[in-house]
C-alpha cells in the first residue's frame, strides 16, 4: 500500500512539474515591451476652407471660404443667419466651428 502511496505522489508530482514548466514557458515567450498605439483617423474634416471674406453686420455675422461655402451666426431674428429660422447661433453650446451648419443661399448663388 505504502509503494503504491508513493508512485501516486510521485505521478502527482510528475504532472504538476510539467504543467508548470509548460506554464513558465509560455510566460517566457510572451513579449511584454508595450507597444504605442497608432493614431485614431480623423473622423471628419474640420479644415473645409479658408475663411476668404468677412461680413460684420449689427449682431451677426458671416464668413465666407474659399471653397465658396459660409456660415453665419449670431442673432438670428428675420431669418438674418440664413438658418430659415429666427434661432440665435454662437450662444450656446456646440453652435460654432464644425457645429455651425453652412448656410444655404440657393442654387446658382456665389
Amino acid at each position: 500500500m505504502r509503494a503504491q502511496a508513493r508512485t501516486s505522489v510521485r505521478a502527482l508530482a510528475l504532472v504538476l512539474l510539467m504543467l508548470a514548466s509548460t506554464q513558465l514557458l509560455l510566460l517566457t515567450s510572451r513579449d511584454y515591451m508595450p507597444k504605442e498605439l497608432k493614431p485614431e483617423p480623423p473622423r471628419f474634416n474640420i479644415e473645409n476652407s479658408e475663411v476668404a471674406i468677412v461680413d460684420l453686420g449689427f449682431d451677426h455675422a458671416c464668413v465666407i471660404g474659399t471653397e465658396n461655402q459660409m456660415k453665419c451666426w449670431g442673432e438670428g431674428s428675420y431669418g438674418k443667419t440664413g438658418h430659415e429660422n429666427t434661432e440665435d447661433y454662437g450662444d450656446g453650446e456646440k453652435e460654432m466651428g464644425q457645429y455651425l451648419m453652412f448656410t444655404d443661399v440657393g442654387s446658382n448663388l456665389t
